[in-house]
């Protein structure tokens, strides 16, 4: 997880590897993450900002507060 500046607020970059993630299972269940995260708003959930792919590598940033642990 990186942090980032996004449009003037603090975000986390989550970034997974697509040749070293543990198998399809487990790129599929990202997908499936990502995809209930766009339809959540809950002041308890870390709001969802954008996804980005390419060949190798996924991303995904969220709302992040640099106060805390972002791991």
């Amino acid at each position: 997880v990186h942090k980032a500046v996004w449009g003037g607020a603090p975000v986390a970059i989550k970034q997974i590897n697509r040749n070293t993630a543990h198998s399809v299972d487990a790129l599929l269940e990202l997908k499936a993450e990502l995809r209930i995260l766009r339809k959540l708003r809950h002041p308890n959930i870390v709001a969802l900002y954008g996804t980005n792919a390419t060949q190798s590598t996924c991303f995904r940033s969220s709302h992040s507060h640099h106060s805390h642990n972002v791991h």
